[in-house]
């Protein structure tokens, strides 16, 4: 083995060491509670869509699959699918990282991945960014082999697969592919060639893709008309911050300045980046160099644009098959700088530097979103007698369901939680009035998170004057009380 092929073992290593650190440490949140349901539903149910989730089946499928061979029985099991894509995206990026500059950038970059909390972050979470990550870097290194002329078939029908795939798991992955060919629309006459065998597996992955067009038709629909989005309207400039999220994540550790440093440090070492390679007399590597830039800012202005323009669709983390794009940027700037003065490769450093504290942070701070749903569910199992209703009245109620769904988990009504009550009934779940919560026969379970802050407040004061309570149950950010 060459001494480049150690590097990436001892890389992979390290990225598999931090993927598999404390996997199973905290509870599932409701994001992956939905994925987890929607895998448990007849497979009718999940082609169609019935579930209502805004993205494409193809990772609902694995996990069907996943949990039929018996491998959903904890929170471990359920995460491996997206361990096993993130793994497979650090290798996928250096052997890219390799083909546009060389084996050094592609170390680098794959030292990127494997180290950065946002890698680390989502390959433990049982949802489709990682999947649709790993299948956005297949597909690109069968279109850069494509426009080098370098095993035309093989690399056709690997970015038909890969494309097809990724376009499955997460519809974003369509602003990569755009990106990709409007780089190759601005290179010129260079790449001609190239065209006609891409354009024949466009054409092949358009027809694959074609029985989803349909549900991505109304799904649109629904989003666009503001049935189901949600966000906010993004501001212009967000996706230069954003830049700092694909890279570090939900790693801040609550301290402002701590987010400000990281901003400033990423878009520093990018500006130089972009300095540098603009500086460079070498039209070939400003070429290839171009294109990861290009396909991490194209798609983030352009969801901008389209927040405004019709509604608001920008949400970071569907962005997640930008990431590796970003580090390979970084990479090839730290690998190839012009100069032994540059300060990229010492950027990169601080940088690297930045990227472990945030991983530390990650592993130590506690996560809001993931309150221990797990804990809270097992406590209400050992004493729920028959007759006894267990009510959830924030995102609890569909982590409930994965966790103890013989309890009948219930959601005041009143409630959506940013899920139609058609589709809760479809997962499994039920919905209760609050006169049926309080009419109850037996004792009422009240799980609740953030109980301060919700417009349900005045209800669990009524519960706390009609019946007595008779014991809780505190952790953070959830609380459990059981009312006789």
């Amino acid at each position: 083995m060459k001494r480049q092929g150690w590097w990436l073992l001892l890389i992979l290593l390290l990225a598999a060491g931090l993927r598999f650190f404390r996997l199973g440490a905290r509870s599932l949140w409701f994001d992956e509670a939905l994925s987890v349901l929607i895998g448990r539903l007849r497979l009718w149910q999940v082609l169609t869509g019935a579930a209502g989730s805004s993205h494409p089946p193809g990772y609902y499928l694995l996990l069907h699959a996943w949990q039929a061979a018996g491998m959903g029985s904890n929170d471990w099991l359920l995460r491996y699918p997206s361990v096993f894509a993130s793994l497979l995206s650090v290798a996928l990026v250096y052997r890219v990282g390799s083909l546009l500059f060389d084996r050094r950038a592609g170390l680098l970059a794959a030292f990127g991945m494997a180290l950065a909390p946002f890698q680390v972050y989502y390959a433990q979470e049982a949802r489709m960014y990682a999947l649709a990550t790993a299948l956005t870097l297949g597909s690109t290194w069968c279109f850069i082999r494509m426009v080098k002329q370098s095993s035309v078939v093989g690399a056709c029908m690997g970015y038909v697969l890969c494309t097809t795939l990724g376009l499955y798991t997460h519809y974003f992955v369509a602003w990569v592919v755009l990106s990709l060919h409007l780089w190759l629309l601005l290179a010129g006459r260079r790449f001609r060639g190239a065209w006609r065998p891409i354009l024949f597996a466009d054409l092949l992955v358009g027809l694959v893709f074609l029985p989803q067009v349909v549900q991505f038709i109304g799904q649109t629909d629904d989003y666009l008309g503001g049935e189901m989005a949600w966000q906010a309207r993004p501001h212009p400039l967000l996706p230069l911050t954003t830049l700092e999220y694909l890279l570090f994540g939900h790693s801040a550790g609550g301290a402002l300045w701590w987010w400000g440093v990281r901003v400033a440090v990423v878009l520093l070492v990018a500006a130089v980046v972009a300095l540098e390679l603009m500086r460079r007399r070498d039209r070939a590597r400003r070429r290839w160099g171009a294109l990861p830039l290009l396909t991490t800012l194209f798609p983030l202005f352009a969801v901008v644009a389209i927040s405004w323009l019709a509604a608001p669709i920008y949400l970071e983390r569907s962005f997640a098959m930008l990431a590796p794009f970003l580090v390979l940027f970084i990479a090839q700037g730290a690998a190839m700088a012009p100069s032994r003065v540059s300060p990229t490769p010492w950027l990169g450093i601080l940088l690297a530097g930045l990227l472990a504290i945030g991983g530390g942070v990650h592993f130590a701070a506690p996560d809001i979103a993931k309150p221990p749903v797990r804990e809270a569910m097992a406590v209400v199992a050992a004493d729920f007698r028959e007759g006894d209703l267990c009510l959830h009245v924030d995102e609890t109620y569909l982590t409930a369901l994965v966790y103890e769904p013989v309890l009948g988990p219930a959601l005041w009504h009143i409630d959506a939680w940013r899920m139609r009550p058609e589709t809760y009934r479809v997962l499994g779940g039920r919905l209760v009035t609050p006169e049926e919560a309080l009419e109850a026969e037996g004792r009422l379970w009240l799980v609740v998170a953030g109980r301060s802050s919700q417009p349900w407040e005045g209800f669990l004061g009524q519960i706390e004057q009609e019946r007595q309570l008779g014991d809780s149950w505190e952790w953070e950010f959830l609380s459990v009380y059981r009312y006789d």
